[in-house]
């Protein structure tokens, strides 16, 4: 035998056995069903057919199977009954608790886990980047709800067909008539399809009730699916917008691990020489930068309350003061109080060793405003150890064929007329706590009886019009300065600064960059150099950091007061020329303050064409430009020492995600979410526990309702449920068919339905 090709005769075998089947037993009848139909006299519906019961099926004979055939009945795995075997069953109404509790508890869920977010990440920023302590990681908060999203509003719209599989059984809350319940077909309530549909359907109607159409008829949705489609209609806008309301972003976190220390410390902050550390502040003084230490170093404000400071808390108030200059506006408190730290790897947190400097400065009237120098006009002025009389009557220590300079251990005189401008300018500085004839190895902050330290400095400038230029409209501004005054066409003014430092412990807060509890604590000037200074090294080697206030002296001048007397020079030692035209206050100050040089055409001598020029300085510059450069030596003050050493008292940041505010307030999706929470989960307290005819309203329990209304069914008109002028006559309300009886049947009824009642599932055993 072929077992690969089926066998003919058995097959036609098979066949004729089948056909006698059906012809010994008969064939149910499609037609017998549709004789279900309601009595007018029972039920109230409006189609009074009497029913004509359809007579079971009698097993007339027995299917006798061929020899070698499997019954045709064994060909499914499934039982089935036999033909006229009752299927009847009753069930009653329950209670959909779960689905209950999820659809209540569901919108509370999702609006705590939004206040959680407003709570614990939006209304608590980090502050300077630093990320607060957070109860749970940032990421686990924001990717569950991106997974969440995906199926939340599916879950939204399941969760609300609960309420809505109950109210369709309320004659207040259900369609008034089968015309209205079509809308509820799909759930068309929870979508974007649904909701045009609605609106296009009302602008039809409200257009044709305007143009007095007689046909205009509301068969739209009715209010119950109007209330579902605005609850699933708020949450459907809320979903997307919650996830705009909040971004990932990296900051930093606090970090129990020693932070890297590149800095000084208190055993090492004398192993420098002043010039070293000079040096390095007015080269980037001259850079015109920010006035703030290497990042992540900062300057820590003092501690005040709650208020964060910046990054660069130092630069931006001196630049208030500067446009408070700059504009003549009241100027507000010029005093600067700072906390400058060792230069560390990453931002720190803890107890740390540093210098404490308080600086202000501000424009003075160059005959009334000044202290240390003494001027009457430009030809007669003093200051400590120099004057104008020195200058006119002895020759100089250094000449050039066009500038001039002379210096003592306080003060600097220096004269030129490089880059269009005839300026000259005078330098003066006191210390109250120096004394010249200390050794120069001597540091300054090792002997805390002595701090603070407090000392002032005083610029005195003058500039005047080069012969052949253009007029300087800055010049003619500046003349009605009440800082300024004219003499020898020349105008001056002066710039006062007092400061005082000292050096010990302070509590630095990493988060709003402020410190506290300062404790003075000296300098420790290490044993390696006081042996250097023993062994007859060079004078300007000796190690030994004097005061802030001589820093910036050294800064400005390149003179170390008391020990040497050099032309001024921007240039490493060593390299040709030794004396720079452009290392020089006003050049300098210039740069650091943003001015640049430019061409300017000059006509002199016979020439003309274009030569570099700088720009004028005015008193809210160079005031801004004394303010910076204090700054800057701090910052240098603390920048170099041995590196790379750690203490258990310092501590550093780590790298971490937060959650930032996104492009969409929080408040509107609140807001969003509160209305959501009150139009859903509410009513659904209404049914919570009511017993009802199913879980929700679904297309195989509507094809039931439909089936007991043949006749209707038949005299559809279009495959559009509102153009069925018929369904009109249909309740809407799902009841029960046979109210009278002791056993109900669920079905499209007038009648509302018991929900204490037996139900069937076949309404010829509910007649009975």
């Amino acid at each position: 035998m072929d077992l690969g090709r089926p066998q003919r005769g058995v097959h036609e075998d098979t066949t004729s056995l089948i056909k006698a089947h059906r012809s010994e037993v008969g064939e149910y009848e499609p037609s017998l069903t549709s004789q279900y139909v309601d009595e007018a006299g029972e039920d109230g519906d409006p189609y009074g057919h009497t029913r004509a019961k359809a007579q079971p099926l009698e097993r007339k004979s027995t299917l006798t199977v061929a020899p070698g055939l499997i019954p045709l009945r064994r060909l499914s795995s499934a039982p089935s009954k036999e033909v006229g075997e009752s299927s009847t069953t009753s069930f009653k109404f329950e209670r959909h608790i779960p689905r209950a509790m999820a659809n209540t508890l569901g919108p509370l869920f999702v609006l705590a886990y939004f206040l959680l977010v407003i709570y614990e990440y939006l209304l608590r920023p980090a502050v300077q980047g630093v990320i607060l302590s957070r109860a749970i990681n940032a990421n686990v908060v924001f990717f569950f709800w991106v997974i969440l999203s995906i199926f939340i509003l599916d879950w939204a719209k399941s969760a609300i067909a609960g309420f809505e599989a109950a109210a369709l059984m309320k004659p207040r809350l259900a369609p008034s008539s089968a015309i209205h319940l079509s809308w509820h077909l799909e759930r068309n309530w929870g979508s974007i399809g649904g909701w045009y549909k609605a609106a296009l359907y009302s602008f039809n109607y409200w257009s044709g009730k305007i143009g007095r159409k007689s046909n205009a008829h509301w068969d739209g949705p009715g209010l119950l699916w109007c209330y579902l489609a605005l609850s699933s209609l708020l949450f459907f806008i809320a979903v997307p917008l919650l996830g705009l309301t909040m971004n990932l972003a990296d900051g930093v976190r606090l970090s129990s691990e020693n932070v890297v220390i590149l800095g000084p410390n208190q055993n090492t902050f004398d192993d420098r020489t002043n010039l070293e550390v000079a040096d390095l502040a007015r080269n980037t003084w001259r850079q015109g930068l920010s006035t703030s230490p290497v990042y992540p170093t900062v300057f820590y404000a003092a501690e005040n309350g709650s208020q964060s400071f910046s990054d660069s808390y130092f630069d931006d108030l001196i630049q208030e003061i500067y446009i408070a200059d700059n504009t003549s506006m009241p100027s507000p408190n010029r005093n600067v109080t700072y906390f400058s730290g060792p230069r560390v790897a990453t931002r720190a947190h803890g107890n740390a060793w540093g210098l404490l400097s308080s600086i202000s400065c501000a424009p003075a009237n160059i005959y009334t405003g000044l202290d240390l120098v003494k001027v009457t006009s430009k030809s007669n002025w003093s200051a400590p150890g120099i004057s104008s009389d020195t200058f006119n009557n002895l020759p100089l220590l250094f000449i050039n064929s066009s500038w001039y300079f002379d210096s003592t251990p306080l003060a600097i005189y220096f004269k030129d007329s490089s880059f269009g401008i005839d300026f000259e300018y005078l330098v003066a500085i006191s210390d109250s706590d120096f004394d010249v004839d200390n050794d120069p190895g001597n540091p300054e902050y090792d002997d805390t009886s002595k701090q603070p330290i407090h000392g002032a400095f005083e610029i005195a400038i003058w500039q005047a019009q080069v012969p052949g230029f253009d007029s300087n409209p800055t010049l003619e501004a500046m003349a009605k300065s009440p800082f300024v005054e004219s003499s020898n066409g020349s105008l001056g003014y002066g710039v006062r600064c007092e400061g005082s430092s000292s050096t010990g412990f302070a509590n630095l807060d990493a988060m709003k960059r402020t410190f506290s509890d300062f404790t003075k604590a000296p300098s420790q000037l290490a044993a390696k150099a006081e042996a250097a200074s023993n062994n007859n090294s060079p004078l300007i080697e000796f190690p030994g950091i004097m005061s802030i206030n001589w820093l910036v002296f050294t800064a400005l001048t390149k003179i170390i007061p008391g020990l040497a007397i050099t032309p001024p020079s921007c240039v490493p030692n060593g390299i040709s020329p030794s004396f720079d035209p452009t290392c020089n206050l006003f050049y300098s100050a210039n740069l650091a303050t943003g001015g640049i040089p430019y061409l300017a055409n000059i006509t002199k001598d016979g020439f003309t064409g274009p030569i570099l020029r700088q720009s004028v300085i005015t008193p809210a510059r160079m005031t801004l430009a004394a303010y910076k450069i204090f700054g800057q030596t701090a910052a240098a003050m603390m920048a170099q020492g041995p590196g790379n050493w750690t203490t258990d008292a310092l501590k550093g940041v780590v790298p971490a995600t937060d959650l930032v505010a996104g492009p969409i307030p929080w408040q509107l999706v609140l807001a969003l979410l509160v209305a959501w929470v009150l139009v859903t989960a509410v009513p659904q307290l209404w049914t919570f526990a009511e017993k009802r005819w199913s879980a929700t309203l679904d297309a195989f329990e509507l094809f039931r309702f439909g089936a007991e209304y043949r006749d209707a069914v038949q005299r559809f008109e279009s495959n559009e449920a509102p153009e069925n002028k018929v369904l009109r006559q249909l309740p809407g309300m799902v009841g029960d068919l046979e109210s009278t009886k002791r056993r109900g049947f669920i079905g499209l009824s007038w009648q509302p339905a018991d929900a204490e009642k037996e139900y069937m599932n076949n309404r010829a055993e509910a007649r009975k």
